[in-house]
């Protein structure tokens, strides 16, 4: 469903602490302080205790690589190249020696396609810091082969392809900043003696958590953290890995209450999990790693924060920090340079420093927006309503407040209850939510119409206003907010019209996104293992979605099992100037809602879906989650007792009489609209959860949940800092300023300004007085796309001098309507369906004249002559024709070129004119 996401890296803390809680029998769900009291200590005697439980484990480890046979095995490398080798022996690392120092230099890790592979003895080994399911991505839509990634100094296991990662790499980057947490995490537990949690790289850096009772990191502390990890990499400290069984592991980390929630509850009994060990560092993990230290060349720790122990904050606090490292000096002076650039544009200063919003304790996440910020959202949101128009959407407006019923049927109240913000009713049994999301109120709407096979694809959007209960302490300017808005569109559609559909929204999200030049990344997510639904179904399905990003010709690449497990999706990643990554986007089939809320329409004839005997309907069974089933039964049991109603609300003293002494039950009441207030109403059944019949001759509709932008505060807080306050013509909120040389043309800028707010702009007199230099100077600094400056020659002749946000000399001189025009060229390039509904319209007398004239100037400059070198009568002939035509550069590059000028060129002969009236 339509999401406000986090950014990237919050998106990666995420999923890091879901991680962590997965256990192999479901999550941790003990809650609780765990840490105990806690005593700084730098230098703690259980380092030396814990190294030599490692070392013995290390060296079993050793006994079983010496004792395995070491069976021939053949690598090949990425160009094809074979080379031989001995199974646990030869590792990466010996290949890159072979081939040369400079690529062991700049190899960081190997990634390994086993085509055959042999067993070290180990049985079942648990991987307690890692996903069940590794991500495996492909290109262009094809399945890649399963690989894991190796230390470079780990021995090969069999028959393979092999791929030598550096840090350009993203599993490379990974792995380095992996390790580099490690050195991080060294220093932390050696500095502190702080009971270390969980380390994980980021896109960007790494963290790491770590319990160390009241005490805290200070700011002061960081010098000292960095001049200790330093020193680290000069040592050039090995990585070294071990398996461990559970009670080694438990043994191991007996001071460590975190880790031995972790191990005992993660990793079976008869089973093994790996550690590595880093200098006096031992510490859970997976892996890969570099093969030492040394290839760490700088290291910085950028900031600190709190956080709790699996994210819950009953439990123990912890201190979070966050650094970055990497192989060349001149790389952490270039990262710091950016850092310092992001900082001037962090959304929070530009909103302050140009007016446009603001937030107050009084309404904590919910941003005020002033009239400039306010026109920079509406125009956005016009925009978007504009390409709706074109793409056959439809604008719905939805209640804000729903009853709780509406959440209970849609699922969301077992799953995010916790997060909605709910207000009780005048009568004691009424409940109710502020609505998160959108999509349940468009269910409603979709039942209440009587919808034909001929009324899809129906395409909901809606702009209404949404409240998530965020933790206080998660809010963060525009990025995490408590109330917002979406381009929330849901189409309800057949699953033939799948492919279609989705085809539509990429191009829909590929327009927008190219008007602020960014670039973004696809994904299909596919069936996972506890999906709910026909798997045929969803292999129709996930085909269509395949079929669609084909055709839609840009890379993509499938995670396997990623979807939801209520349909596939495709992720959308959004990356801006400084390759940062944000999840805007949404595209997300449903095939569970439709059955949740008996959605149905009227099928084609010979199109009746399941029902083969009409006069036996089948009863479609709704698909409960495990935490819905508990909450139903104990609702069932409350229901029979008296305590509550049908729909699960309690009764009151009276109620609760009433259904002890009216045996009949609740299903047999009539209603009738003449009810006195003593008549007991019930809900409509319609509205239960509850199996539902598909009537004869209807199917099920699929829904398809869809964002373009997603969160409109968030996406202007990248807007805000992709541009650093410099917005686009046709979104800026200061579009226009007019500069009157003196106060004798104040009345004339005036009549230009209303001109240019009849024509739809932002436009205003600056009216200081000062000298023009300075007038000039102010407005760029506001950031005023064009400066019109008016003095007595301008005034005279009906003109008006124009100059460019950038630019420090003027661009020309137009008429009023040349200016006009010039401004009107500065709006959103047409869209694809845009065009084709223009062709399509009594548009095409115009448009064949148009294309003629383009046609015309494709090899020459100028309409005049034969050659058409220079500009003549017949050029001001055609532009006297045409200079009411919305020249798209699109369509007719070359007229649109030659219009530029000859707005110019008779701008320019305007003038002239008036001087010899005037001489």
């Amino acid at each position: 469903m339509s999401d406000n996401p986090l950014s990237q890296e919050a998106n990666q803390n995420k999923r890091e602490l879901e991680r962590t809680k997965e256990t192999t029998s479901g999550s941790i769900k003990s809650v609780g302080k765990i840490g105990g009291e806690f005593t700084r200590q730098e230098n703690p005697p259980f380092l030396k205790e814990r190294d030599a439980v490692f070392q013995k484990a290390l060296d079993r480890m050793k006994s079983k690589y010496e004792q395995v046979e070491k069976v021939p095995i053949t690598i090949t490398l990425k160009d094809g190249k074979q080379i031989e080798g001995k199974a646990f022996e030869t590792c990466a690392q010996d290949i890159c020696k072979k081939i040369s120092n400079s690529l062991l230099d700049n190899t960081f890790a190997a990634k390994v396609y086993y085509s055959k592979r042999y067993d070290l003895g180990f049985g079942q080994v648990v991987d307690a810091d890692k996903e069940e399911e590794q991500e495996i991505l492909g290109q262009d839509g094809e399945k890649e082969e399963e690989y894991e990634i190796f230390d470079l100094h780990r021995p090969l296991e069999g028959d393979c392809k092999l791929e030598l990662l550096g840090f350009e790499d993203k599993e490379g980057h990974s792995t380095f900043n992996h390790s580099a947490a490690h050195v991080l995490g060294n220093v932390i537990e050696y500095h502190y003696g702080a009971h270390l949690c969980i380390g994980p790289p980021l896109k960007t850096g790494f963290y790491y958590d770590s319990y160390m009772g009241n005490e805290k990191v200070h700011i002061t502390s960081y010098e000292k953290i960095e001049k200790m990890a330093l020193e680290l990499s000069k040592k050039k400290l090995p990585f070294e890995r071990a398996y461990l069984t559970k009670q080694e592991a438990l043994e191991l980390f007996k001071h460590n209450p975190f880790k031995v929630q972790l191990i005992q509850n993660k990793v079976p009994d008869e089973g093994f999990t790996s550690a590595y060990r880093c200098g006096s560092l031992v510490d859970l993990c997976t892996g890969p790693h570099l093969p030492n230290t040394g290839r760490i060349k700088s290291f910085k720790v950028i900031r600190n924060a709190a956080s709790y122990w699996l994210g819950n904050n009953k439990n123990d606090d912890l201190q979070r920090v966050y650094g970055v490292a990497f192989p060349k000096a001149a790389m952490l002076k270039e990262y710091l340079r950016i850092q310092e650039e992001l900082a001037k544009r962090d959304h929070r200063n530009i909103g302050q420093q140009y007016d446009l919003f603001s937030f107050n304790q009084m309404a904590p996440g919910c941003a005020f927006f002033y009239p400039k910020g306010a026109a920079i959202y509406n125009k956005l949101m016009e925009m978007l309503k504009h390409q709706y128009r074109i793409r056959g959407y439809q604008e719905v407006i939805t209640p804000n407040l729903y009853d709780a019923q509406l959440w209970k049927i849609s699922g969301h109240w077992s799953k995010y209850k916790e997060n909605m913000f709910l207000v009780q009713g005048d009568n004691e049994d009424e409940q109710h939510g502020f609505k998160p999301m959108n999509c349940p109120g468009h269910c409603l709407m979709f039942d209440m119409k009587h919808v034909s096979y001929r009324d899809l694809p129906l395409r909901f959007a809606d702009f209404g206003v949404l409240h998530r209960n965020e933790l206080s302490g998660a809010l963060s300017g525009l990025t995490r907010v408590r109330r917002f808005q979406q381009d929330d569109g849901h189409i309800f559609c057949t699953l033939e019209q799948v492919e279609e559909e989705i085809l539509g929204v990429l191009k829909f999200i590929n327009y927008v996104y190219d008007l602020f030049g960014f670039k973004f990344t696809l994904g299909l997510s596919t069936r996972p293992d506890n999906f709910l639904g026909q798997a045929s179904q969803w292999d129709y399905a996930e085909e269509a979605l395949k079929n669609a990003l084909q055709k839609f010709g840009k890379p993509f690449k499938i995670n396997p099992k990623d979807g939801a497990f209520y349909g596939p999706k495709i992720d959308i990643e959004l990356f801006d100037a400084f390759d940062r990554g944000f999840q805007c986007g949404t595209i997300q089939l449903d095939f569970q809602l439709p059955i949740r809320f008996n959605l149905q329409y009227k099928a084609a004839e010979g199109k009746e879906q399941i029902l083969k005997n009409k006069e036996n309907p089948v009863l479609e069974e709704v698909p409960l989650l495990p935490r819905e089933k508990e909450v139903k039964k104990q609702m069932e049991e409350e229901y029979k007792s008296g305590k509550v109603n049908k729909d699960g609300r309690r009764n009151s003293l009276t109620q609760v009489l009433k259904n002890a002494v009216k045996k009949s039950s609740e299903d047999n009441i009539e209603t009738s609209e003449d009810q006195s207030q003593n008549t007991i109403k019930t809900k409509e059944k319609k509205y239960q959860i509850e199996n539902h019949q598909i009537k004869p001759g209807h199917q099920r509709p699929i829904i398809i949940h869809r964002a373009v932008i997603g969160s409109f505060e968030r996406f202007l807080a990248i807007l805000c800092e992709q541009t650093a306050g410099k917005w686009p013509f046709w979104l800026s909120p200061r579009q226009i300023i007019l500069l009157p040389i003196t106060k004798y043309q104040f009345e004339y800028a005036e009549k230009l300004r209303q001109r240019f707010i009849y024509e739809g702009y932002n436009c205003v007199v600056d009216k200081s007085c000062h000298k023009i230099d300075k007038m000039v100077r102010n407005a760029q600094v506001a950031q005023y796309n064009y400066m019109l400056c008016v003095g007595k020659k301008e005034e005279a002749n009906g003109t008006v001098d124009i100059r460019d946000r950038d630019e420090t000399k003027s661009i020309g001189t137009f008429t009023i309507e040349a200016a006009v025009q010039f401004f009107q060229s500065k709006s959103p390039q047409l869209c694809e369906e845009e065009i084709e509904l223009k062709k399509k319209a009594f548009y095409s007398h115009n448009e064949q004249e148009l294309s003629a004239y383009n046609e015309e100037l494709q090899y020459k400059t100028f309409f005049n002559g034969e050659d058409g070198i220079e500009f003549g009568e017949k050029d001001t002939e055609i532009y006297n024709k045409v200079k009411d035509f919305v020249v798209e550069k699109s369509l007719y590059p070359n007229l649109f070129r030659w219009l530029q000028y000859a707005n110019k060129k008779l701008g320019q002969q305007q003038e002239q004119q008036q001087e010899k009236k005037q001489e």
